[in-house]
């Protein structure tokens, strides 16, 4: 039942165009990125040597690895993420782990060219196959993150209409009643009232029916909650107060 769901929720999140993978080039994506790689290179760092003998080239050879790997693929990401949202999940996702690979891999190859130096203790083809591989496991794992974070923010959503719909459905059957009642309290009384009622009863349900959604404008929405005020303060007069 659970992939089933899942199932459903990335299909509609396809529908409507919505790539679990987020906008990178975005400044707090961006610095999320530059903290996260920074932490993962201070670990390796403490791992591969002791606190009262810490290799500060280590740490400044990694950093600078390892964050122009993380921006770069941050970027390429970014220029092709409207490309990926046009395709299914499984091509986008592919495709994604690919470009960090191959950008990993171009990267590395141009360090060791023009910059041998910076890693004169590492064996060329190793290193290069080793840094693509570090790369694939860290961009699964974090592709697979986001899936899961875009699945549960469609779950929230889907659960929060759903709550909405139900209350809807509760609390229209009491406001049709009331109305009602107090259109034919009025009908005796005040006709033309009570045909005004009638008209703007008919407007609102016409335009409940019409399922909202972005699209509306804010004059549409404005007039709505117009009309449920009037019909309201037929019954509740002057206690109706609205600030």
């Amino acid at each position: 039942m659970q992939d089933v769901g899942e199932q459903q929720l990335a299909a509609r999140a396809q529908a409507s165009g919505a790539l679990f993978i987020p906008d990178l080039c975005a400044p707090r994506a961006l610095l999320f990125l530059v903290l996260l790689a920074e932490l993962m290179v201070l670990m390796y760092t403490l791992a591969v040597s002791s606190l009262p003998r810490f290799d500060w080239t280590v740490l400044a050879t990694g950093s600078v690895l390892v964050q122009w790997l993380v921006l770069a693929s941050a970027v390429a990401l970014c220029l092709l993420r409207g490309w990926f949202s046009r395709h299914s999940l499984w091509l986008a996702a592919a495709g994604s782990l690919l470009l960090v690979v191959a950008v990993t891999g171009l990267s590395s190859e141009l360090i060791l060219r023009f910059y041998p130096a910076l890693m004169a203790d590492a064996d060329d083809r190793w290193w290069v196959l080793r840094n693509m591989l570090v790369a694939a496991l860290v961009a699964g794992i974090a592709l697979r993150y986001f899936y899961l974070q875009q699945q549960l923010t469609l779950r929230e959503r889907s659960e929060l209409q759903a709550r909405i719909d139900s209350l809807q459905a509760r609390i229209r059957p009491h406001f049709l009643f009331n109305t009602l009642n107090s259109i034919a309290s009025l009908i005796a009384s005040h006709p033309e009232r009570a045909e005004a009622a009638v008209e703007d009863l008919a407007e609102l349900f016409r335009a409940s029916l019409r399922h909202s959604g972005p699209g509306d404008t804010v004059a549409e929405e404005v007039r709505r909650c117009e009309l449920y005020l009037g019909i309201e303060r037929l019954r509740l007069g002057d206690r109706l107060q609205v600030e």
